[in-house]
């Protein structure tokens, strides 16, 4: 069992992630040190991602407080536990495990008993406090020395990836927590956690790590993504197996099951063809030139009915509305009768083709997964100047 943690491996998934985002900024990236704050600023801008980095390492601080002042006590440990970063992912527990959350970023989360850092001993947390110091800096130089990344110095991956004393102390926690189970489930793909979840089965601090796919794997601008060893792993769409099995898959002997779902889907009153988009939350921008290209096309040809994401803030949905007034939001019906469901990467549209609509993904370089599956309703185009072209071979002729 190996005491060494790769910073590298544990880091390249949640970067590359990173630096797709921040290139579908407006601006895009900036030539120097950018921090790690841009990602949930959305905005290059220096300034305020500094002063927003400075927020999320007092917040982590305040939780490592918690954690060490106020322990709530825990009994013995399970064998088996399903983890969690988001609690969104909670819908995807099978209930056959306890669930913990991990990560100290969740500011006060660490007080709850669910939380798998409540696991740990106070000898475990003060090991882990004082390992940090010895730990940082080889963890800072796997990340600059990180292999597979091109176009970016170590000094701005390092920035990118947020690494502090904080961090390393995060890791440490986590990996002690983790080594307690022998079975690992979670819905994770690219995140530093379920990338250390995947050393801790490979060195055999685990015994069994499986996998559950939440949403729709992404293709990379800037590297290949480092592979996941899972032993089982559940498909939400089966699509996604081609993309994963030579891309993501470091386990050539990894089980597949694919997660049974039958999307509900509702009549709605329409006249004429109705065409769907399903919109996301990262990038407003490119929703709204998708909208606006597409209210060009329509043209009383069809009518347009984009569906929110559930997690949309309704301040971004508001400026939807009043910028475009004709055309139809709903946040949680989806309409049965459409024609064509349009997206950058919507799980939504993956559920219509599963019904038999078809689909058609606007893929910047970062494709996503569905996109080399072959699969005859699924659609892909790169540039919107060829939506056109594509539905006119969907929708019928006008």
């Amino acid at each position: 069992m190996s005491n060494r943690l790769n910073a590298e491996l544990i880091f390249k998934n949640e970067l590359l992630v990173k630096l797709n985002q921040i290139c579908r900024l407006d601006g895009g990236l900036h030539k120097g040190r950018f921090p790690s704050a841009v990602v949930y600023t959305k905005s290059p801008g220096f300034f305020i991602n500094v002063f927003y980095s400075f927020l999320l390492r007092v917040a982590s601080a305040f939780s490592f407080l918690i954690l060490f002042c106020f322990r709530v006590p825990s009994g013995s440990n399970p064998e088996s536990a399903f983890i969690y970063v988001d609690r969104r992912r909670l819908k995807f527990s099978e209930g056959d495990c306890p669930a913990y959350n991990i990560g100290l970023y969740k500011y006060f989360s660490v007080f709850r008993e669910d939380h798998v850092y409540q696991l740990l001993s106070l000898r475990e947390v003060l090991r882990c406090l004082v390992d940090a110091f010895s730990r940082r800096r080889l963890m800072a130089e796997d990340i600059m020395r990180m292999r597979g990344i091109t176009q970016f110095s170590g000094k701005q991956l390092l920035a990118l990836s947020g690494f502090s004393y904080l961090r390393c102390l995060d890791l440490l926690l986590a990996k002690t927590a983790l080594s307690k189970f022998q079975r690992i489930k979670c819905a994770g793909h690219f995140d530093v956690y379920t990338a250390l979840m995947s050393q801790l089965r490979q060195d055999g601090s685990i015994k069994n790590f499986s996998g559950i796919q939440h949403g729709l794997f992404e293709n990379f601008w800037f590297g290949e993504p480092a592979p996941l060893f899972f032993d089982e792993y559940k498909l939400l769409f089966p699509e996604s197996r081609r993309y994963f099995e030579q891309r993501l898959s470091a386990n050539p002997n990894c089980v597949f099951h694919v997660r049974e779902k039958m999307p509900i889907f509702e009549h709605c009153a329409a006249i004429g063809i109705t065409v769907g988009v399903a919109l996301q939350t990262d990038d407003e921008a490119s929703d709204a030139r998708l909208l606006d290209a597409l209210q060009v096309i329509a043209r009383g040809r069809f009518s347009l009915l984009a569906y929110a994401h559930p997690a949309a803030p309704a301040k971004g949905l508001a400026k939807l509305h009043v910028r475009f007034p004709d055309i139809r939001f709903e946040r949680k019906l989806r309409c049965s009768n459409v024609a064509v469901v349009i997206t950058r990467y919507s799980t939504l549209a993956m559920e219509y083709v599963a019904a038999g609509v078809p689909a058609i993904f606007w893929a910047a370089p970062d494709r996503v997964c569905v996109s080399f599956s072959g699969h005859p309703l699924i659609h892909e185009i790169t540039e919107l100047d060829m939506l056109p072209e594509v539905l006119n071979t969907i929708l019928p002729p006008s």
